[in-house]
């Protein structure tokens, strides 16, 4: 099985369901090489059944009420699955905070607002971001001399 971090959370959750499916596959009698191919290529019908919505995800619906609660519409169902997918990378972050929030780990909780389904990429430019740059400097003044303020 490829590494879960090189595959998007819905795909990675497809990858599992075959996983399962193939162990129905084990009983069909084909070459490996044959049985192989099959397996690719029932991987990729369910990819791309889930990718243009004809598979209903768990959280789906949960989807759909945060977009109703912060406005979210999406022009096409690409764009939508694109922000589901970062939408569920938003969420699985929540649960896995709050997890250890309520664990002790961490001092607070957070909760999924209106930029859940934003990449990192999209957040940074949208608050505009810099990573690690110093302001150029003429923006930095020299702080007053030590015996200069306030003395008569």
């Amino acid at each position: 099985m490829p590494s879960s971090a090189a595959m998007p959370p819905l795909i990675c959750e497809l990858f599992q369901m075959f996983s399962l499916l193939d162990v129905g596959l084990s009983g069909i009698i084909l070459h490996s090489k044959f049985r192989n191919k099959f397996r690719m290529k029932l991987f990729g019908i369910l990819a791309a059944s889930a990718t243009a919505g004809l598979i209903d995800h768990p959280l789906n619906a949960e989807f759909n009420s945060w977009k109703l609660e912060h406005g979210k519409v999406y022009e096409t169902a690409a764009a939508n699955a694109q922000k589901f997918e970062n939408w569920l990378e938003s969420h699985k972050f929540v649960l896995e905070h709050n997890m250890r929030y309520l664990m002790n780990q961490e001092s607070f909780n957070v909760e999924l607002n209106h930029m859940a389904d934003l990449t990192d990429e999209e957040f940074v430019a949208m608050n505009n971001l810099r990573n690690g740059e110093a302001p150029p400097p003429s923006m930095c003044t020299d702080a007053p001399a030590s015996g200069a303020q306030g003395r008569s």
